[in-house]
């Protein structure tokens, strides 16, 4: 019986579709972390909205408080430490859409470089070079050139992780302000029982900004989630670019 004979084309061959393989299962990863990452950005997008409703409640509450006199002292002052948290909330969501948009732009460098990847792997796959060009300089090249794309893949979704890795700092300052600002209307509360006439509507203010801070901690818990699924979904996707390159 005559035996096949494998020739170099054919193995070659068959080590490139591997090879498409890879790139594309990385494509379909590195576009799913995409999406994680806009979800846990998105799970913050009320939060303009919130920090405006706690700014002009605190506004009001200071008027309120000076028409009480010195019955509205304290309230006063918690009001004003109420705005300073505010300012913090306000700072967060500025990073916070700077990071939204890095987050765009290593993705779509991520995307360009894939694209360019599959096409070398599909070019070299049904390329026709003799075995001993392509056992040498010429698969040597394209091997460099291919490694240097996966190189800038990498490095792209490194600086995706990295901006969920400070999203993570951001909802952290939330989570503060947050706490806080509970504590702030509880004490707010406390001072309306000894305001006399003004008890109803300190006692008001105290009530709207815990509704406010409600809706603060239904967000974060969202954000949080989210934030963890891009996160986990992040670290993966990096083994995973990782591995590429190493092969």
């Amino acid at each position: 019986m005559q035996s096949r004979i494998e020739r170099p084309g054919h193995r070659r061959a068959v080590n490139d579709d591997d090879a498409d393989r890879a790139t594309r299962e990385l494509q379909q990863a590195a576009n799913a972390l995409f999406a994680l990452c806009l979800e846990a950005f998105d799970a913050f997008e009320g939060l303009p909205v919130l920090a405006e409703d706690i700014r002009v409640l605190s506004l009001n509450a200071e008027l309120a408080a000076g028409r009480a006199g010195h019955r509205g002292a304290g309230v006063r002052a918690l009001t004003q430490y109420t705005r300073e948290l505010v300012a913090r909330l306000t700072g967060a969501q500025r990073v916070m859409m700077r990071l939204r948009s890095e987050v765009y732009n290593q993705s779509a460098g991520a995307a360009t470089r894939l694209v360019q990847l599959r096409v070398m792997d599909r070019a070299v796959a049904v390329a026709t070079l003799p075995a001993d060009v392509s056992q040498g300089g010429a698969a040597v090249d394209i091997g460099v050139v291919r490694d240097a794309c996966l190189d800038d893949v990498v490095a792209c979704i490194d600086r995706m992780v990295g901006s969920v890795a400070e999203l993570i700092r951001e909802a952290q300052v939330v989570e503060d302000v947050t706490a806080q600002s509970t504590s702030i209307a509880t004490n707010i509360a406390i001072e309306a029982a000894a305001a006399g006439p003004y008890e109803t509507e300190f006692r008001q203010v105290a009530e709207t900004m815990r509704q406010y801070m409600d809706g603060l901690k239904v967000l974060l818990a969202d954000g949080t989630h989210r934030v963890r699924a891009a996160s986990e979904a992040g670290l993966a996707v990096q083994t995973q670019a990782l591995a590429g390159r190493a092969a």
